[in-house]
């Protein structure tokens, strides 16, 4: 796992995963929540201050946003 975060209220942990994938865990219970599935492998992983939504920047190059809750890609952004 790269680049575990708490959420902003300290809820959730989520990482980033060589095999492309944001993995988000119960941060009392270490029980996994969800599941997203990415495209190459995730560096870095951010929440929003108001925990809504992940931000993941990846091997490919391109800056995402997922819904924190449903785990649905909001927005993709490739970077230069």
């Amino acid at each position: 796992m790269r680049s575990p975060v708490f959420s902003p209220d300290g809820a959730f942990v989520a990482a980033g995963a060589v095999q492309g994938k944001i993995h988000v865990w119960n941060a009392r219970t270490g029980e996994s929540v969800l599941e997203i599935p990415g495209a190459a492998r995730v560096y870095a992983v951010a929440y929003t201050p108001d925990g809504a939504t992940l931000v993941t920047a990846a091997e490919d190059r391109v800056i995402r946003s997922w819904n924190a809750v449903t785990g649905e890609q909001i927005a993709a952004t490739a970077t230069a």
